[in-house]
Order: structure tokens, then C-alpha cells, then sequence
């Protein structure tokens, strides 16, 4: 027989948002939402790197999808 103890307590970054701390417990997710978020900056900021960046943002977009990611995570 094995027994583990569980805490009840966890450690939370206050200065990270609710979204944020949540995300961080899936640590893939969270790097591709970022990712995302960064690219799609780019892309409204830049015209000259625009097909660049949508190949990366249309990848980006794929790998969310493989992990059931949906607009509300990002």
C-alpha cells in the first residue's frame, strides 16, 4: 500500500492575473497562447513581414487545435 499526502495550499503569483495563474498549470497552452498573442501584435504592426507571420500565426492556430484550445484561452 502506498499513501502520498496532497496539500491543500497552493502557491499563486499575485502578480499574475486569474487567467494567467490558471493557464500556468498547463505550461504547453499557455506558451502557444503567448505565442499567439505576440504574433498576431506583429502582424497588426507590420505589413512588410506579413506572410511570415501568417504562416507562424496559421501554426500556432493548429497546435491550439491540437490541444482543444478555443478562443477563450486566448
Amino acid at each position: 500500500m502506498k499513501i502520498s499526502f496532497l496539500s491543500q495550499e497552493f502557491e499563486v503569483s499575485l502578480s499574475r492575473t486569474l487567467k494567467e495563474e490558471l493557464m500556468s498549470t498547463f505550461k504547453e497552452s499557455m506558451e502557444i497562447v503567448v505565442r499567439l498573442e505576440k504574433v498576431q501584435k506583429a502582424i497588426e504592426g507590420s505589413l512588410d513581414d506579413l506572410g511570415l507571420m501568417g504562416n507562424e500565426f496559421d501554426l500556432l492556430q493548429r497546435q491550439a487545435q491540437a490541444l482543444n484550445l478555443d478562443e477563450r484561452w486566448m
